[in-house]
């Protein structure tokens, strides 16, 4: 059966105008397709389109486009199982280890995968997932530039639950970086030009507190950390407006920048450009985490083999015991009818039984010993 499993689908190296040539609704491919073969799941995010199927498919139950050929990716037996594993571990993503693609390959389980079979490869490819990140720590490594931001001041400044931290701006940027901080139990001060969008953070995270844009420079001066992140073309901060005695952490998100730089020579402060090297690094941290990845993949691999073997073998040896069990009887009824002598009916009963164990046994142990 293994070898009757295949996927066939568009990964996420193809451009996005041939991924939506190769688009479809998830149960509609499902309700097309379960009447084909016999086990099908369906796999679709923004940067792939992938079918997976037992079973014998002549044809896709679509036209596929000239364009959309070149870029389509095809899989059978163990080699679906492996790319499955990959995916759902981060391993097959633009961005090494991350989340996203493991709560899509959930989703395929919950919704979109029918049959026994391809449910336990999508259940296991879950379970390698989490094991994968867990144990060699790829997703606490920051990716987000707004999330490298906070880890830049937990670095410098210690825990950001003993600061307090002045975000201006409230773009997606500035959301990210707020809702990091809220996660932390950062005392956080917000302002925004315009303050309606202010409001809408404040009515999502009630402890955040509300700064009005004209006195942003008050709040400035009262704060351990400043964060920029607004779309001004002009600076948002400027140097001689910023009166405080004791040594700001200035983050600018923005560009143009919305800091005035004269203002380094004062406080600490940290551009785009200083935040992309430290992004630098912690991509080459992630990168030294893939052997480490493959080997808990291949693991995993060996393991769902030897679940998949067992599985079969357990039927195999039912079904010697069960034809052990008729030559033993039929054996019985014919020397009982050929003898004619009822003593000792019992004592020929259980000989007959140790010989039909011992070949049996003989089989037995053979099929534990191979893969069939």
């Amino acid at each position: 059966m293994l070898n009757d499993l295949k996927m066939i689908g568009i990964g996420r190296n193809a451009p996005l105008y041939t991924l939506e040539k190769f688009d479809f609704d998830e149960k509609e491919i499902i309700e097309l397709l379960k009447s084909k073969v016999d086990e099908v799941a369906v796999l679709k995010t923004c940067h792939r389109r992938e079918i997976y199927f037992i079973g014998d498919l002549k044809k896709l139950p679509f036209d596929l486009d000239e364009n959309v050929e070149g870029y389509l990716i095809q899989r059978t037996g163990l080699d679906v199982v492996r790319h499955i594993f990959k995916v759902s571990s981060g391993l097959d993503s633009m961005v090494l280890g991350e989340h996203q693609i493991l709560s899509q390959v959930k989703n395929t389980y919950k919704n979109y995968c029918e049959g026994k079979l391809l449910k336990r490869i999508f259940n296991e490819a879950i379970s390698v997932g989490k094991e994968v990140r867990e144990r060699t720590g790829v997703s606490r490594i920051p990716l987000s530039i707004s999330y490298i931001a906070v880890k830049l001041i937990e670095e410098l400044r210690g825990k950001v639950s003993e600061k307090d931290i002045f975000v201006i701006g409230t773009g997606q940027m500035g959301q990210k970086v707020v809702k990091y901080l809220v996660d932390r139990n950062a005392n956080v001060y917000i302002s925004n030009r315009t303050k309606s969008k202010a409001l809408e953070i404040k009515n999502r995270y009630p402890g955040v507190h509300l700064v009005d844009f004209s006195k942003k420079y008050e709040f400035i001066s009262k704060s351990d950390v400043v964060i920029s992140a607004t779309n001004a073309p002009h600076y948002v901060v400027e140097k001689e407006k910023v009166n405080s005695r004791k040594k700001i952490l200035l983050i600018d998100l923005s560009m143009p920048r919305n800091i005035d730089p004269e203002l380094s020579k004062l406080h600490d402060l940290y551009t785009l450009d200083d935040l992309q090297k430290i992004s630098e690094k912690y991509r080459l941290l992630r990168k030294e985490k893939i052997d480490m990845m493959q080997k808990i993949l291949e693991q995993r691999i060996e393991r769902f083999l030897n679940w998949y073997y067992s599985r079969n073998l357990k039927e195999k040896i039912e079904d010697v015991i069960k034809v052990r069990d008729i030559v033993v009887e039929e054996e019985f009824l014919r020397l009982v009818n050929k003898l004619g002598n009822k003593e000792n009916i019992e004592k020929i009963k259980e000989s007959l039984r140790r010989c039909a164990n011992r070949m049996a046994s003989y089989h037995i142990q053979y099929l534990k010993g191979e893969r069939l």
